[in-house]
């Protein structure tokens, strides 16, 4: 663990995974559910993980840390700046906010961005297809772009990420096509059964 200020870790699972047709959350990836392995994977390198969600999901257990979303925000990015404050306010200088739906995402690549950051600057994963806002180490001064953009109704985090690599607040990691498979989401049947 890069150990030059406090990392926090925060899962994203607020989505009502609808084209799913069930709580992605709890599909099963070599026996464990996805949250489950999903928080494992970010106590690899964070010192104190969290869920962001609107709501406590059913599935969360009671040791487990709820952020509730931001109000005045929606999607991800509600959770983003929710997470944010909490890691802002216990004194963390930087947050690894990682999607729920990344089944084949593995520590080696989280570790990469916890050892390429530097204080003050996050890391992005950028793909073929653009950046991956949900597998990204956010610095906490982010959290006044992530805010304002909140604020102007502007829920997209592809344009937040954009801000922040403009502002030199976040590097971008551009992924190999080998890596890129690692950030493949699952959103429907057809998604899990690939």
């Amino acid at each position: 663990m890069n150990t030059q200020t406090p990392l926090w870790g925060l899962l994203v699972a607020g989505g009502r995974s609808q084209r799913m047709g069930q709580d992605k959350a709890l599909i099963e990836v070599d026996g464990l559910p996805l949250w489950r392995r999903q928080l494992e994977l970010l106590s690899t390198a964070c010192s104190q993980v969290a869920v962001a969600a609107p709501v406590r999901p059913q599935w969360l257990t009671s040791e487990i840390h709820l952020v509730p979303d931001a109000e005045g925000a929606h999607g991800p990015l509600a959770g983003l700046i929710a997470g944010l404050r909490w890691a802002d306010g216990g004194g963390a200088r930087g947050l690894l906010a990682l999607a729920v739906d990344l089944p084949r995402l593995d520590a080696a690549l989280l570790q990469e961005l916890v050892t390429e950051r530097v204080n003050g600057c996050g890391i992005v994963c950028r793909t073929q297809w653009g950046f991956e806002p949900l597998c990204a180490l956010y610095p906490t001064e982010a959290l006044p772009c992530a805010e304002e953009q909140a604020k102007a109704g502007d829920w997209k985090m592809q344009n937040l990420v954009a801000r922040l690599v403009d502002e030199e607040r976040l590097k971008v990691r551009h992924l190999s096509e080998s890596e890129t498979l690692l950030l493949l989401n699952i959103n429907t049947p057809s998604d899990w059964a690939r």
